[in-house]
């Protein structure tokens, strides 16, 4: 799922949003921090987007944001692969060779 943080004219806040679905929101506290609220979870950070890229951690069950960033990076490395293994085997098919098809058949069964 893919969060952004739009600007759509308030002057007291910034929307996050889930495509066109608005979630949450970032705003400036009177204290002069940030704070970061989706549902429930509720944070305070010094700048605007570490306020957003926090709430967003904390929401989706992350302790930190760099603990998302590395679960994130680690799971585009395994679509990489798969994606690259499906071209391979298509490469292959078009060759002639099916055994790689049937191996990817056999492994979603």
């Amino acid at each position: 799922m893919r969060f952004t943080l739009k600007d759509s004219g308030y002057s007291t806040f910034k929307k996050i949003c889930t495509g066109r679905k608005w979630i949450g929101r970032v705003g400036k506290h009177v204290d002069g921090r940030y704070f970061g609220k989706i549902g429930s979870t509720f944070i305070y950070a010094d700048t605007e987007r570490q306020a957003f890229d926090m709430v967003v951690a904390k929401h989706c069950g992350f302790e930190a944001p760099s603990e998302m960033d590395h679960h994130n990076q680690t799971v585009r490395m395994q679509n990489r692969a798969r994606r690259a293994q499906a071209s391979r085997a298509v490469d292959q098919m078009l060759a002639g060779n099916f055994d790689d098809i049937f191996n990817i058949m056999q492994k979603g069964a």
